[in-house]
């Protein structure tokens, strides 16, 4: 590594030597996650939660579409063999 990413790394450089994308880079990095261990903290639970909406959301959409298909098929009795057919798809999964 560079001593002058080291130097970063270490805060030794003042802002005045840096240029304008370094300063940017140190704003936006290093002054929100100065610790490590809180960057994999916040990552994990950041994707624990992402899995774990994705989950929620696909089945909250199966299931909307799992209604609608039965209410179709109550309404519309000359298309009840296709509906039926793709409620059985989706019920067997």
């Amino acid at each position: 590594m560079s001593n002058k990413l080291k130097n970063i790394r270490e805060k030794k450089i003042t802002k005045t030597e840096l240029t304008a994308e370094e300063q940017v880079l140190d704003d936006l990095f290093y002054d929100l996650y100065r610790n490590r261990g809180r960057v994999y903290k916040v990552n994990f639970f950041r994707g624990i939660f992402f899995g774990l909406g994705t989950f929620l959301g696909g089945t909250v959409i199966v299931a909307i579409v799992v209604f609608i298909l039965t209410w179709l098929s109550s309404l519309l009795p000359h298309n009840v063999t296709l509906i039926d057919w793709l409620l059985s798809v989706l019920r067997k999964g």
